[in-house]
């Protein structure tokens, strides 16, 4: 079985660095050159993961898939926390088949894939994942994050064609922050 490992690097955020790195090194999974029948995605040494780009690694691991029949594993230490992260927030459960166990008050927005024509499934992901962290905004304001939001799927949708639309995020409560 001709196999390749893929180490994380230490840190991803979302940022010109972050998507870079991380088109570079999933690159093999687009062209798959090496004849790859396995892809092990190493975790260990990466200390920051930014949730919001986990859908680039969903989209490449299920093009892999999809299209070269490559097994795709994920590698982490069980007790780190970007690994407790992703079991919270639906990630390994979704793209490698792990389990899914998210916490009562959580932060993690999870991780899910939607077709393009689950346009209502969409709309009751962002009211469940998003909304709870707004309770205090104002209705108006809600409607209009929620429309514009529903604008980024139907652009996804429409523009880009795709075949799927993945989500994921991170709520910071101490920072009032989502990504």
């Amino acid at each position: 079985m001709i196999q390749k490992i893929i180490p994380i690097p230490l840190s991803v955020r979302s940022n010109y660095k972050g998507y870079s790195d991380l088109l570079e090194i999933f690159d093999c999974y687009v062209e798959n050159e090496g004849g790859y029948q396995e892809i092990i995605i190493d975790f260990c040494d990466n200390i920051c993961f930014e949730a919001n780009m986990l859908p680039i690694i969903g989209a490449y691991v299920e093009y892999g898939t999809r299209n070269y029949r490559i097994l795709s594993r994920y590698y982490n230490e069980s007790t780190s926390k970007i690994h407790q992260l992703f079991l919270r927030n639906n990630f390994i459960k979704s793209c490698f088949g792990g389990s899914y166990k998210p916490l009562p008050n959580e932060n993690a927005i999870s991780f899910q894939v939607f077709h393009p024509d689950e346009v209502k499934k969409f709309a009751m992901y962002l009211e469940a994942q998003l909304m709870r962290y707004f309770r205090e905004m104002q209705k108006a304001a809600k409607r209009r994050l929620i429309a514009y939001m529903q604008g980024l799927f139907e652009n996804a949708r429409e523009h880009g064609e795709c075949e799927k639309i993945y989500t994921c995020g991170q709520y910071f409560p101490s920072m009032r922050k989502m990504d």
